[in-house]
């Protein structure tokens, strides 16, 4: 009887701590996706980093910190296990999140959206540990990296430009996609890389037909593919059936592999260049 009643005060003690997330001490830290952990990276903050995703694959060293699970199904044992003072997450990570303030451990949500959502991460991560000089360097850094890409486009025709961010197809070819639509990440690094989205549905990724495909009529395609779907060996040969497009029948069709692709991380600007150096070939765009 003893010893039921210390458990069942130990178990209220718990309960009673758990309400209380200690405030950010940022010794320990746990990242909760890989634009996070890019940005804490940025900020010299990696060797203060215990757990990862397994999605966190840059800067190299990353790939060696223990993973607690994907960005969508992080393991709370996993999590626990490394014992982190302070977990930075996504603000779609709420659920977690709520989880681990229960079990007394500070979060803090970082958006990763758009482009003005990196600076702004930095900031509030340099904020939050201290190294707030190394935060603006970076965005310094950052904001300089972009506007010289931009520049290199400026006033000259924009094209219509389609991304693709996935796929469907089958033995005969592509059935349908999921593209940037306006308000995604890649809408505004097309704008900045001196090009005109092709698809303006109000949806950041929608998922387009064929015939939705046709009707967009780009000038460029770029088909961004993940390192995990490179496996499938997907090859400009595949839109040859959109040979009407002028993207297809001008070999403006281009795979770029590389999951770089679809972080709004720190390497944007190498991201930006890119794009810019496919839609306007011409421009000698420098670092």
């Amino acid at each position: 009887m003893i010893r039921f009643l210390a458990l069942v005060f130990i178990s209220f003690i718990a309960c009673t701590a758990a309400k209380e997330p200690a405030s950010p001490d940022c010794s320990r830290i746990v990242s909760l996706a890989p634009s996070v952990t890019e940005t804490l990276f940025e900020l010299g903050l990696g060797s203060r980093i215990v757990g990862v995703t397994r999605y966190c694959s840059w800067p190299p060293e990353a790939a060696k910190i223990p993973k607690i699970g994907g960005w969508h199904d992080p393991s709370l044992e996993a999590i626990l296990g490394v014992r982190p003072d302070t977990v930075f997450l996504l603000p779609e990570q709420s659920d977690i999140a709520a989880k681990l303030r229960a079990a007394g451990i500070a979060t803090l949500a970082l958006p990763a959206k758009d482009l003005t959502d990196v600076a702004a991460s930095a900031r509030l991560a340099g904020a939050t540990c201290g190294v707030e000089k190394e935060a603006e360097a970076f965005v310094i850094r950052f904001d300089a990296a972009l506007a010289r890409t931009a520049e290199k486009s400026a006033g000259k025709e924009r094209p219509k430009v389609l991304v693709a961010v996935g796929r469907d197809r089958d033995g005969t070819g592509i059935k349908g996609l999921f593209v940037a639509g306006k308000g995604s990440f890649h809408d505004e690094l097309i704008d900045r890389a001196g090009g005109r989205n092709a698809c303006t549905v109000a949806v950041p990724y929608p998922r387009i037909s064929a015939e939705g495909l046709i009707a967009m009529n780009p000038d460029v395609i770029i088909e961004f593919i993940s390192t995990d779907e490179a496996k499938t060996n997907p090859t400009v040969d595949d839109w040859k059936t959109f040979d009407t497009l002028p993207a297809v029948k001008n070999g403006r069709v281009h795979i770029v592999t590389g999951d770089r692709s679809f972080i709004p991380g720190p390497r944007a600007p190498l991201l930006l260049e890119e794009l810019a150096r496919l839609i306007h070939p011409d421009a000698a765009v420098t670092p």
